[in-house]
């Protein structure tokens, strides 16, 4: 797996902690990689469908943490985008306390929701 930060150092250090064999000092850097296929979206709650729509744009996946937007225009945003590109964006939705679960599309809005 690969690590993107701000701070190129810390993305090292989290590399050789966990075993990552790619660290970078920007995400636009990692998004650029033709290597990556897949992203995973951690930052704070903010930034995560502006950077999952970033990371679309370059043709990546995503994987993005709840919250997933700060707004229901954002969101709507980053779904179309991942719609009319064919790009797949999943946004993680099991808490602890629900256990394993599946997942089932609601398919009038296009989004996924753990049952």
């Amino acid at each position: 797996f690969a690590v993107a930060s701000r701070d190129i150092e810390r993305a090292r250090a989290f590399c050789e902690e966990y075993g990552g064999q790619c660290a970078y000092g920007s995400y636009e850097e990692m998004f650029c990689d033709p290597q990556i296929d897949a992203v995973y979206i951690a930052l704070p709650n903010g930034l995560h469908a502006s950077v999952a729509i970033q990371a679309m744009k370059h043709g990546k996946a995503v994987l993005c943490e709840k919250p997933f937007a700060p707004s229901r225009a954002e969101a709507e945003e980053a779904v179309r985008y991942a719609k009319e590109h064919n790009i797949l964006l999943v946004v993680a939705g099991c808490a602890k306390s629900e256990g394993m679960g599946a997942c089932r599309k609601d398919w009038k809005s296009g989004f996924y929701e753990c049952i």
